[in-house]
């Protein structure tokens, strides 16, 4: 039965909403009640006019306690909201940091990618080479003739639709770029986790308290 009872238990809001209608009610039998212990006044009889007194007492001291009922529900609904908002921030940060680890994921992508391209630079460059290595000098013109197609010029290619200052630079460049580039799926990692900690740190924003205004 007790855990029926904390099921059907009223919501602060109705609380609230309960004690307001229970001072407005009070009120008005107050207005109504000194009407008539108006009339009762001009009667020599003091009894009725004293009952009406007794009863107004009595409705003004239980309006005085609704009113503190209300004022301790707006400090519960204030808390309760608080709470609610505060478990909603925990649940929204986790489907934020969920969303953040995604780009790591890519990210890592770009690391190898990055990676590959310069690996495949390097391979290219030497492939480029391999075939002169053994050059049959009595067979073949001198080698001077056809130097220039000893040098593989991709990176050069690269370097100028980059718009690099110098393309011939290019190989050097690009082949160490891991390196200077850094794991871009770790920066992304550390970023997301310092996103996340600032954000878990900070409190709630300030907000209207809709709570507070209904205890008014």
């Amino acid at each position: 039965m007790a855990k029926i009872a904390e099921v059907v238990k009223p919501a602060t809001p109705q609380k609230i909403a309960t004690a307001k209608r229970l001072i407005e009610a009070g009120e008005q039998e107050i207005a109504a009640l000194r009407t008539a212990l108006s009339a009762a006044l001009l009667s020599e009889d003091d009894s009725e006019a004293i009952k009406i007194t007794e009863k107004i007492a009595a409705i003004e001291k239980r309006i005085a306690l609704n009113q503190q009922k209300l004022a301790a529900l707006g400090k519960q609904g204030r808390k309760e909201r608080t709470a609610d908002r505060e478990q909603r921030k925990t649940e929204a940060l986790a489907a934020f940091e969920k969303s953040l680890s995604e780009t790591a994921g890519i990210a890592a992508k770009i690391d190898k990618a990055v990676d590959d391209l310069a690996a495949a630079l390097k391979e290219y460059r030497a492939a480029k080479r391999k075939p002169f290595d053994k050059w049959p000098a009595d067979l073949f013109p001198s080698l001077k003739i056809f130097e220039g197609f000893m040098y593989g010029y991709a990176d050069n290619h690269i370097g100028a639709a980059l718009h690099m200052k110098s393309p011939g630079n290019a190989h050097t460049l690009l082949t160490a770029l891991p390196e200077r580039l850094g794991s871009l799926a770790e920066a992304d990692i550390k970023s997301a986790a310092a996103l996340i900690a600032d954000i878990k740190s900070m409190p709630l924003p300030a907000v209207r308290d809709d709570t507070e205004s209904e205890a008014a």
